[in-house]
């Protein structure tokens, strides 16, 4: 892979990566960079091992649980059979989810401006280590996640999001196998044992947040699969018999768990665990004294971890670009019962004062949730609140680190033999506030504007005539006043993957309002997208939408050219009312959008 191109210098490219590498890195100053960079190989290093450990994790005999025989849901005749119970319902489960999430949901991406595309496509590039939309995002991540994505295919909008359901469902199977271990060493019975985890699965495919936000295209179950997959692997290491698979299984802890804190800003807050979490898993006496896997570990994470957390204070205290704007305090998803059951943080807060009280195994659990509450949802405000839906795709993974909480909270409770009023209010809490969640439901099922716009451009890609040039809207994720709103990223990395398979030359992409975009010149499209013709709120109150539905770039474009149609689509204006950017203000029902060519106006004599 080649070096980042500076922006300040002038570029030629010449292959579609590049193109994507060299539109990104002309968004984002260069704040984060070179401090907090390592070697790609490196990174590739981690990655191997971190897959080979997860595949022999998932593929080792799995002996029956002690003491389960006799208590078994199917009570089978055969041990080898006596978790076959398990499989099937995990497995019917996952299914359902997968369903669930192709079928009941648009499943495209799910941004108020669709920055996890463009974080995509420059990780997809291999030259783009630069976040695109901000310094949230490390350059270690995006050299990480370059090899999912190379490997999941052909490169497309839909494909982004077929990833990121395949890591969660992943991601869901590890949280499970992580309840089940957690609860086996917190001395839980071992039939409770297999609720715990069975019961960790049910609450996470069920839920209707997780449901929707795996298939938008994030990649927060990438982060979710490797902050999982490394506990996982730090409890087999402290098990382990032989030095020899202690070692391992804890190189592959170390590697999941920098894969993971190291590619969001935000996750730096749980570099703590790196001691903290082995220690309490620990057994004896001595357990605060690392051993000889865990101190390597410790010093690698924070070689490794130190630049990238220097760099990410520095501009928090006020260097030239801040990682947060600020921090507003937003109430956990979980007890926040317009957004899910009420029954749920019951459940998860029941579970975590067994933590604290009876089942100490769980207690990394407890601090992992209770760093990542403040450090993920609070950057982006209340969950119906102008960055709707910003804060449901950022409490994926709070969510899944607190469900093995709610799954122990709920067995404790519901098992209990002379406890049917608790189990009775238990339900009741769950049922009860259901009427209530018409706004997750419409969250998940609901189809935005830019959701379909994205489902449009994808289809008409491969129908483009022969052309040289291509100019988009400009895309400039900052925030801005209302009268210049927030621009949509356009898929550029689908665009020149969909030319490189009808082996059609690399063409150009240049935002409408640069300087050297001459929408009339020849072998030149235009794309007019939802953007140039969507208002804010405030601009709808104060009168500003005109008879065209146009904004002040697309009026002066429409002012000295002339607009063919080449290809074209309708969109319809309907979508939730909590989106602060209206398509046509609202005031209509639908409206033209596609590509064009641009003919310049002869001036009238």
């Amino acid at each position: 892979m080649l070096p980042p191109v500076c922006p300040s210098a002038p570029v030629v490219v010449t292959s579609a990566p590049a193109v994507v590498a060299h539109a990104s890195l002309q968004t984002v100053p260069r704040v984060l960079l070179p401090m907090s960079e390592v070697h790609p190989h490196h990174v590739m290093a981690l990655l191997v091992l971190s897959a080979a450990w997860l595949c022999w994790f998932a593929l080792r005999p799995r002996l029956p649980t002690a003491g389960l025989d006799g208590n078994a849901l199917l009570r089978p005749h055969s041990n080898v059979l006596n978790l076959s119970w398990r499989y099937v319902a995990e497995g019917a489960l996952v299914t359902l989810f997968v369903m669930l999430a192709l079928y009941g949901t648009s499943a495209m991406p799910l941004h108020e401006h669709n920055s996890y595309v463009a974080r995509a496509d420059c990780a997809f590039s291999g030259l783009c280590v630069r976040d695109p939309s901000g310094p949230a995002w490390s350059p270690n991540f995006f050299r990480a996640y370059f090899w999912p994505l190379r490997l999941a295919g052909n490169y497309s909008v839909a494909r982004i999001c077929q990833l990121s359901l395949g890591f969660s469902v992943v991601g869901i199977l590890l949280s499970g196998s992580l309840a089940r271990q957690l609860s086996r060493r917190a001395g839980v019975a071992p039939v409770h044992t297999e609720l715990v985890g069975l019961s960790c699965v049910l609450l996470l495919a069920m839920n209707p947040l997780i449901i929707r936000v795996a298939v938008a295209g994030t990649p927060w179950p990438y982060v979710t699969t490797c902050l999982l997959g490394a506990a996982l692997a730090c409890l087999d290491a402290l098990d382990a018999a032989r030095q020899r698979r202690a070692l391992t299984s804890g190189a592959a802890a170390t590697a999941l768990f920098l894969l993971a804190i190291d590619s969001n800003a935000a996750l730096l807050a749980l570099a703590p665990l790196a001691y903290l979490a082995p220690t309490l898993w620990r057994r004896g006496t001595t357990r605060w004294r690392p051993g000889p896997w865990h101190a390597g570990a410790l010093v690698v994470v924070a070689a490794l971890i130190a630049p990238w957390a220097y760099a990410v204070l520095r501009h928090m205290l006020g260097g030239p670009a801040s990682v947060t704007d600020r921090l507003e305090w937003v109430l956990p998803p979980t007890l926040e019962f317009q957004v899910l059951p009420l029954g749920l943080g019951l459940v998860t807060i029941a579970g975590a004062l067994l933590a604290v009280t009876r089942r100490r195994a769980f207690l990394p659990v407890v601090v992992a949730a209770a760093l990542l509450q403040p450090a993920l949802p609070g950057q982006s405000g209340p969950f119906f609140g102008t960055a709707y839906p910003v804060t449901f795709i950022n409490v994926f993974l709070p969510i899944a680190v607190a469900t093995p909480l709610a799954a122990l909270g709920l067995i404790a409770l519901v098992t209990q033999p002379k406890w049917t009023v608790v189990r009775l209010l238990v339900t009741a809490a769950f049922l009860a506030p259901l009427p209530f969640l018409g706004k997750t439901m419409e969250f998940a099922t609901g189809s935005r504007v830019l959701e379909r716009e994205l489902r449009e451009i994808s289809a008409a890609l491969p129908k483009l005539p022969k052309h040289r040039v291509l100019i988009v809207p400009k895309f400039n994720p900052k925030p801005q006043p209302f009268s210049a709103p927030l621009n949509t990223a356009f898929p550029q990395g689908e665009y020149h993957a969909t030319r490189a398979r009808l082996n059609q030359p690399t063409a150009l992409l240049r935002p409408l309002e640069s300087k050297n975009a001459d929408p009339g010149g020849p072998d030149t499209l235009v794309y007019i997208g939802a953007t140039m013709r969507s208002f804010h709120r405030s601009e709808i109150r104060d009168g500003l939408v005109g008879d065209d539905f146009a904004r002040p770039s697309l009026q002066r474009l429409i002012r000295d050219y002339q607009l063919e149609p080449v290809h074209t689509f309708r969109m319809s204006t309907h979508q939730s009312k909590f989106v602060a950017l209206r398509l046509a203000g609202d005031k209509t029902a639908w409206v033209e959008l596609g590509f064009y060519r641009a003919r310049r106006r002869v001036p009238r004599p």
